[in-house]
Formats: C-alpha cells, structure tokens, sequence
C-alpha cells in the first residue's frame, strides 16, 4: 500500500505488533485495493478513459466507505488523502450524487418543456402556456380574448376583454410560434423516413 502512496512510515503498527488487529485494520482497504487492480487489468484493453473511471470509482464510491478521503489537486499534481469518520464522507457522497441527480433532473425537465413548446401549435400556445394570463380564448383561432384583470375589485370585474391592438400583437407571436411548430412537425416526418 506505501507504493500506492496510501500510507507513510508508522501509520499501522509494525507487522511484528499485534497482527489480528493489524489485519483487520487494513483489509477493507485491501480487498479495496485488490478489486481496484483486478478491475484495472480486466479494463487496460479499453484505454485510458476506462482508467480514469475506475480510479474515480475507486475514489469516489468506495473508500469514503472505509473513511478514506482522496482530494485530486490537478493533472501534474499529487493527490492527497486523509481519514474521516465514514459517516461524514458518506453524506458528503450522498450530497455530490443528489446535486448531480438534481442538475440532470434539471435538464431534463428544461428539454420537457422544450419538447412541449415545439410540439404546441400556435392555436394551442395560450391555452397551454399562459392561460394564467388569460380567461377567454377564441375557439377557432385560440387567440385569447380576455385577460385577468389586475385591477379587480370585484367578482364582476376580475376579467377584462382585449382590445384589437393587444389581440394584434398576440396573433403576431402567435404566428411565430405555429412557424416553430410547423418547423418541429416537418424534422419529425423527416425522421420517419
């Protein structure tokens, strides 16, 4: 292990000590080690990316188990490493895997959204995206007709009609956005073919 740079001089007792307490001190980081080789020579053959992997594997999903912690410093750099209480390395673990979870979540939920904005028709648009905005929609051309009015002060006045200038500009943007779908229904015939 001192080859792999996990020990320095007097971190376990010397081997003449007490060995069932020695060997129980350093086999989980052993066996950690042995599978860790096994896993290097079974995947040489796919490159250095498999290295890389492995060895953050290594680094990453197992010794935080054994209350090992190994802190990259950057290419041209040694590492260092430095016992912790398992439990703290194994929350920080679970903290850095939900973080990612949540950035891909994330992403996936922000390509969702783009999906459904490109596969919304511009007669669908309002109703679907900004009906927060608006109470009434015509039914042939989905353009809204009323919107929420922020100056309520009653039941009776909670919605106002839209006036030609305001429809105007929204079937503007509304042709722009039937642009994009129609745009989006054409790349997906194309991929049928």
């Amino acid at each position: 292990m001192k080859c792999f740079g996990l020990y320095d001089e007097g971190d376990f007792s010397a081997a003449g000590g007490n060995q069932g307490s020695y060997e129980e001190t350093i086999a989980p980081v052993m066996n950690a080690l042995v599978t860790y080789r096994d896993q290097v020579k079974n995947n040489a053959k796919d490159g250095h990316q498999a290295m890389f992997k492995i060895s953050d594997e290594l680094r990453d999903d197992v010794l935080p188990y054994l209350g090992v912690k190994i802190e990259d410093k950057g290419q041209g750099n040694s590492s260092t490493w430095y016992s912790e209480d398992k439990n703290v390395l194994i929350k920080e673990r679970e903290t850095k895997i939900a973080a990612k979870e949540a950035v891909v979540a994330k992403k996936a939920a922000a390509a969702a959204l783009d999906l459904k904005k490109k596969s919304t028709s511009g007669k669908d648009w309002y109703k679907e995206f900004e009906s927060d905005k608006y109470t009434a929609f015509d039914p042939e051309t989905g353009l809204p007709t009323h919107c929420v009015n922020p100056k309520a002060k009653g039941e009776d006045d909670k919605t106002r009609p839209l006036n030609p200038q305001e429809i105007k500009k929204l079937a503007m943007n509304q042709k722009k956005v039937e642009d994009k779908y129609q745009k989006w229904l054409k790349e997906q015939e194309e991929k049928k073919e």
